[in-house]
């Protein structure tokens, strides 16, 4: 296992988490020593889609969010350093079979939810894997496909993992934020029932 730098930070070549488009890798920074979670993004994303999630995590700011510390880019390889998570994601609690944490959880997602809803955002992919846990703290996660909706905004992108995904996206319909309700649905179930 090696170590490598990108400005102010090191990160660990062994990656903890992978992507469709991203490979993950545990950091810190070289003076301060705080733990940073660092995104490599491994594909080719159209400029936009990651301009967007970039601008809308930068003004998100809730104790329930994935934080967004910086972002560098290396020739043509962007790096987003992000808050660092100790906990896995939730989908590895859910299959632990542990249950002390549920409710708290489950409220947590509320809130995070909560947040988005009231700064006009959709997340549009909400899943287990997309919540993270930091020392029994939920951070929703992954922005990839979220987007910021004006009033009665209607989408009709097909977007998100099927298992979450609410009926009208797959009847390719018109749809709004409450798609994440749906998704929301879904997680819970999960987290009681230990299953989808």
């Amino acid at each position: 296992m090696g170590y490598k730098s990108i400005g102010d930070y090191y990160y660990s070549t062994n990656p903890i988490g992978k992507g469709s488009f991203s490979i993950i890798y545990k950091g810190f920074h070289i003076t301060t020593k705080k733990k940073v979670a660092i995104k490599r993004i491994t594909k080719y994303i159209d400029k936009k889609y990651l301009d967007s999630e970039i601008n809308l995590m930068k003004n998100l700011n809730n104790e329930n969010i994935l934080q967004l510390y910086e972002v560098l880019k290396v020739k043509n390889c962007y790096y987003l350093i992000l808050e660092y998570c100790n906990g896995g994601d939730l989908g590895e609690y859910i299959k632990s079979g542990k249950t002390e944490y549920d409710l708290n959880y489950i409220k947590q997602i509320f809130k995070g939810l909560h947040y988005l809803y009231k700064e006009n955002v959709i997340h549009r992919d909400i899943k287990p894997n997309n919540i993270l846990i930091h020392s029994n703290i939920i951070k929703i996660c992954d922005f990839g496909f979220a987007k910021k909706r004006e009033d009665n905004d209607m989408m009709n992108t097909f977007c998100g993992s099927p298992l979450y995904m609410a009926p009208e996206i797959f009847k390719l319909s018109n749809y709004t934020h409450k798609t994440d309700i749906w998704s929301l649905g879904v997680v819970i179930f999960e987290i009681i029932y230990k299953k989808h």
